[in-house]
This record gives C-alpha cells, structure tokens and sequence, in this order.
C-alpha cells in the first residue's frame, strides 16, 4: 500500500481528517466570508464544521481519502442530502455556541442560498460531491482528481448523475475536465463571493 492509494476513511480518522480540511479551506473565500481573517479562533471554528460534515456523511461510508491523509473528499449519496431533522436540530442546538452568533448567521444565509441553488439544478436522484479538499502540501500533485474518482465511475455504474458547488473560477475548469458543466452561478448579496453550481451527466 503506497501514501498516495485511495481508500474510504475510517470514524477513527475524522478529527484528523477534519483538520487537513480546515487547513485546505483556511483562505477559502466562503470560510473567510463566514469567519473574517481578525478572528483569531476561525480555524478551529472552520475545524468544527468539517467535524460536523464528517460524522454526517460516515452514516453513509462514502468519505474518501489517501493513505496518508492528504487529502479528503466527502459524497452525499442520491437521497440523503440534505440532513434530515435530527441532525439539523442537534446542528441548530450546539453551533451557536461553537460558531458564534455572527458566523453562524452568516453561513445560514450562504447556505440556505447554496441549497436553493442545488434544488434548482437537480430534480434527478444524484451523488452530491460536498467538499473536496487537499492539503496544501500536498496541492497541484492530483489528489483531488484521483480523491473523486470512485464515486464518479460508480455513478456511471449506476446510471446517475453527479453535482457539485464551488466557489473558485479555477476550480470550475478542474470539474471540467472530469465532465461536469457549470448550470448555474450566482453572487451572494452583500458580498464579493461567487458560487458555481455545477453538474456531471452520466459519462460514455
């Protein structure tokens, strides 16, 4: 087995696995709209969403990584997404408190918005590709590409399509050349962000 092998992640490995995802987004613009630069416990509070988004989709043991933990990819299979009532009210009840009141409203705006935009882009059952991210050291080598791959050729398999958000122009051309295309962008009010929704059909 090599460091760079791809393999599912293990409930043991979500705090670490939380922690190379706060670090790939620490300059993330959607983390940096939620959690401005002069708050000095922002990754930890980036960390916290991670851990939150972790423990979800391990229900469904479809969070993919490297050996060696360079990276992580977390698929919401067709139906599952988004979290149901019990995980939405455990959410509500404790992120205030982990989050503050200020990110907390910030990211139900940005959220709510991002999920409006899903629901408009994707009537069809579909493996929902919610975070994708590598550790910096570790960037430009094809982590990412290879992190996303068993789920997108067992999308095929099963006849079903794929989406995806972004917000990263550059990374719209990454998704490009796995075959998904751009069906929706839009700017977040009160905001520099941009948000690509983005849609794989089925391939071949």
């Amino acid at each position: 087995m090599t460091d760079n092998e791809i393999i599912r992640l293990k409930a043991p490995q979500i705090p670490a696995a939380s922690e190379v995802l706060a670090k790939a987004f620490e300059n993330d613009p959607v983390f940096s709209y939620i959690f401005p630069k002069e708050d000095e416990t922002r990754i930890g509070k980036i960390k916290q969403l991670f851990l939150v988004s972790l423990r979800y989709s391990q229900l469904f043991d479809s969070i993919y990584t490297t050996d060696a933990l360079k990276g992580v990819a977390i698929w919401i299979p067709p139906g599952k997404y988004p979290m149901g009532f019990w995980q939405t009210f455990q959410l509500a009840l404790t992120m205030p408190f982990k989050l503050g009141w200020g990110g907390m409203g910030r990211g139900i705006g940005l959220f709510n918005k991002i999920e409006e935009c899903h629901q408009e882009c994707m009537s069809e059952p579909h493996w929902y590709l919610n975070v994708l991210g590598v550790d910096p050291a570790y960037q430009g080598q094809g982590v990412g590409g290879k992190l996303i791959e068993p789920i997108l050729k067992q999308a095929d398999g099963e006849n079903l399509l794929c989406y995806l958000e972004t917000d990263s122009e550059k990374n719209v051309s990454f998704y490009q050349k796995r075959g998904f295309q751009v069906v929706k962008s839009f700017d977040l009010p009160g905001s520099n962000l941009r948000l690509w929704g983005m849609r794989r059909e089925l391939q071949g």
